[in-house]
Formats: C-alpha cells, structure tokens, sequence
C-alpha cells in the first residue's frame, strides 16, 4: 500500500542502495553511493519516496528538473511489483512534478523490452516519441512524454 510521498534526503540511501541491488529490477540502472551523494547535493536532482505507515519506505523515484521547465523522470523503482503500487506512486510523482517543480511536461526512457512498465506509463498518459536511445548496452530505449492536466 501506498500512503504518501516524501523528499528524499541521505537517510534514504540505504533503501535506494538495497532495491538497486535486488536482481528482479533487472531495467534498473545502478549507482554507487558515491553518484547518489553527489546527486543529492545537485539543486536540479530531486528524489522523491513513496512511503506507508507500516512498513516504511516502498519506493522511490529520482527526477531532474531542466532548464526548459520540463523534468526527466530519470527512475522510479517500487519494492513491491504487480500490486498496483508503482501506479499509484507514480501518479503522486506527477503530482509533485507539476506542484513543486511546476513542470508542464515530464518525461523518462524505458527500455523497448520493459512491457510492464511500458504499459503503466500508458495507462497514465504517457505518450511514445519518435526518439529512440541506445545505451552502453547497445539496448534500445523508447522516450516517453507525459504533459500535465
């Protein structure tokens, strides 16, 4: 269960560090703490946790604001896939995109072959661009554009 969102602070380093690590978030991209610090201290870089009031943090997300207005919603990662959590917690980060960062358009790269998430994001309104991005793993990335209410 989702109940609200928070800012992330250093203090949620030990949870961001453990589901990077777990082998089923297999589309996630790993840091080490060293580049979430570094990250933390960026004013353009916001993480965000979802959390509830029995077992604490459930997810967390880490978006960048640029210069145009718009923010990157560089990752979201839930610890609990397939029980409507990440819908619900992504809908509290667009939320908090077009309140405190007053952004009008979000968007993020997912990779061709993550039909799960493709589809949450759909199903929330994001949009396919025609942009594709390849990465050092040569896999194809689909760039997908969320535009406010």
């Amino acid at each position: 269960m989702f109940d609200h969102l928070e800012k992330g602070t250093v203090a949620d380093l030990d949870f961001v560090l453990l589901e990077e690590a777990r082998s089923e978030h297999r589309f996630i991209h790993r840091w080490p703490e060293p580049e979430h610090r570094r990250a933390l201290t960026d004013p353009a870089c916001h993480y965000v946790v979802g959390r509830n009031k029995a077992d604490g943090a459930i997810g967390y997300g880490i978006l960048f604001k640029q210069d145009d207005g718009a923010v990157e919603l560089r990752r979201i990662v839930v610890n609990q896939p397939n029980k409507g959590i990440g819908s619900a917690f992504l809908k509290a980060v667009l939320t908090y995109c077009t309140g405190a960062l007053q952004a009008q358009r979000v968007w993020l790269d997912v990779y061709e072959d993550n039909s799960r998430a493709r589809h949450v994001y759909e199903k929330l309104g994001f949009r396919e661009t025609p942009k594709r991005l390849k990465g050092d793993d040569s896999a194809t990335r689909i760039v997908m554009e969320w535009r406010g209410p």
